[in-house]
């Protein structure tokens, strides 16, 4: 009995397939035009992701985040759309890249986010040119330049 033990031990991490935090299924194989209309469609839902958040912000992180999720406090710089003050701080949890989140931030990078009403203290990180453009080019901001 006492060697049993060991040896199922070592069998039980000899078989086991560990786990990934964020596992994504790879896409089928798709045409140019599948890929297209998917890119599209990706980019209308978060265009109404974003009309129906409660805040869109200019802000500057005035902490680092931590490791896996954490919380960053950040200072509002400019407020594109909704009801907020420039100058006030809020502090929103950062979720790592590796557990499915957009990831950290260091003390003063800026950029521009958004929040929802149903994740009000959630980072979904800093938007990118192209999300950019499409907000403005929808009217849900105002051209960013």
């Amino acid at each position: 009995m006492r060697f049993l033990v060991p040896v199922l031990l070592v069998l039980a991490a000899a078989f086991a397939v560990p786990a990934a935090a964020c596992t994504i299924p790879p896409p089928p194989p798709m045409t140019a035009e599948e890929k297209a209309a998917l890119a599209l469609q990706k980019d209308r839902e978060f265009v109404e992701r974003v009309r129906s958040a409660v805040l869109v912000l200019e802000v500057q992180a005035l902490t680092t985040s931590g490791a896996n999720v954490s919380k960053a406090k950040f200072r509002i710089l400019k407020v594109l759309r909704g009801d907020a003050r420039t100058g006030a701080k809020l502090k929103l949890r950062t979720v790592d890249q590796s557990l499915c989140g957009a990831g950290g931030v260091e003390r003063g990078e800026r950029g521009i986010i958004y929040v929802t009403v149903d994740q009000p203290d959630l980072f979904n990180g800093f938007l990118s040119d192209h999300h950019l453009a499409l907000l403005a080019e929808a009217g849900v901001v105002p051209e960013i330049r």
